[in-house]
């Protein structure tokens, strides 16, 4: 017996989207030495924009990180990957 419970929709932003938000301005994001960083925020993503090229961005703030920065940096509403993505992760070590 199957229950009929909502489920949450996110829009998924296209790539295009994507290549018009604005970079972070700087000072926003923090350089820290842990594992807080961006790369390990479950709001981290990453596309590709129009050459090819990966666009590294937030889906929370819908802003770009500059390169090198989301292994180096976090921001102040940084969130732990849920435990399924994380296992799935190892895994397959991806992470």
């Amino acid at each position: 017996m199957s229950t009929n419970q909502p489920q949450k929709v996110f829009k998924k932003n296209s790539s295009a989207e994507k290549a018009s938000w604005d970079y972070f301005e700087e000072g926003y994001l923090t350089n820290t030495y842990s594992a807080v960083v961006c790369i390990t925020c479950q709001n981290f993503d990453h596309s590709l924009d129009k050459y090819f090229r990966t666009v590294l961005n937030c889906k929370i703030q819908q802003h770009l990180i500059p390169d090198g920065e989301h292994l180096t940096s976090s921001c102040s509403i940084w969130s732990k990957r849920n435990a399924e993505e994380k296992d799935y992760l190892l895994r397959h070590k991806i992470a």
